[in-house]
């Protein structure tokens, strides 16, 4: 599958804790941004893309085991950087003449940068990808979001809630969403205990969950994601659900690819490093990503 969508990605396109808080709410629930030194932890742009194969057939619903959902009580939900916050801000200040002061050390950095919130579409840099996806009759483009954090421990990572209401569905234009599905029979594992689920009615190639990068050794982005498909048996609808979990190591820059045999997604960040004090966007995907090669 993942060849699949290199060939119509590539195909005529060259391709090349010591926090400053504003505030922040509790984990679940809206993430409000803060500053973060560049000097003491490093920060990306994230962005990713998720897709769906729209012909890959379906298993049997006799024999098949729906994956559980899972557990976003621990992931943040982004909002959008507040009009008055600059996303990079230097507090340094050079002192007058005085035989009292203390000079600074002139290499230490004082650059902050604000992180845990949602970049505008209008800053996205992999457009050119998702308006490509959106043509193709194979592929079903549902989520394309990005936004800025810090790295967080390979051990304990930060995830960032990912469904596709984030996503208007207006802009989605060769799927429908209106046919709703019976409410999914399972049960919902949340460290190591099974509880009842009590998702709502979700329609066809609804995505829930989350995802994080996370740095040890080396930086890694992870997916605990549910994909549901839907499906008439009996004159009635029903619900298949499928996971993506993967983790994996990856580098800033480049195009990293994460696949299923019914969904994916493509993720590119991009280290922040604060030289441009106003620095708002990216240049665009065109003349940034891979050439045309398998990762």
């Amino acid at each position: 599958m993942i060849n699949i969508v290199l060939l119509i990605l590539f195909s005529g396109i060259s391709l090349a804790q010591n926090f400053d808080t504003i505030a922040e709410s509790d984990i679940n629930q809206s993430k409000i941004a803060q500053y973060v030194y560049l000097e003491e932890d490093k920060v990306y742009d994230v962005e990713i893309i998720v897709f769906a194969y729209k012909f890959a057939a379906l298993p049997n619903h006799l024999t098949y085991t729906n994956t559980p959902f899972f557990d976003e009580a621990n992931a943040y939900v982004l909002a959008e950087k507040p009009d008055n916050f600059l996303v990079i801000k230097d507090e340094t200040v050079k002192p007058e003449n005085d035989e009292f002061t203390i000079e600074i050390d002139e290499k230490k950095s004082t650059k902050q940068a604000l992180v845990w919130f949602e970049h505008h579409k209008s800053h996205f840099n992999l457009t050119t990808i998702w308006e490509k996806l959106l043509k193709q009759e194979n592929i079903i483009p549902l989520i394309h979001r990005a936004w800025r954090q810090p790295e967080t421990a390979f051990e304990k990572p930060q995830y960032v809630k990912l469904t596709s209401s984030t996503y208007k569905e207006s802009e989605i234009t060769n799927i429908t969403v209106d046919t709703m599905v019976t409410p999914l029979d399972l049960e919902v594992t949340t460290e190591g205990e099974v509880i009842e689920n009590t998702e709502p009615e979700l329609p066809d190639y609804s995505i829930t969950g989350k995802v994080a990068l996370s740095k040890g050794r080396f930086l890694h982005f992870g997916h605990k994601i549910n994909l549901v498909r839907s499906y008439l048996v009996d004159e009635e609808y029903k619900s298949m659900v499928f996971s993506l979990t993967e983790r994996k190591q990856l580098y800033p820059n480049e195009l990293n690819y994460f696949d299923s045999p019914w969904f994916g997604s493509i993720v590119k960040i991009t280290e922040v490093t604060g030289d441009t004090i106003n620095e708002t966007q990216h240049e665009n995907d065109s003349n940034t990503i891979m050439p045309n090669t398998l990762p």
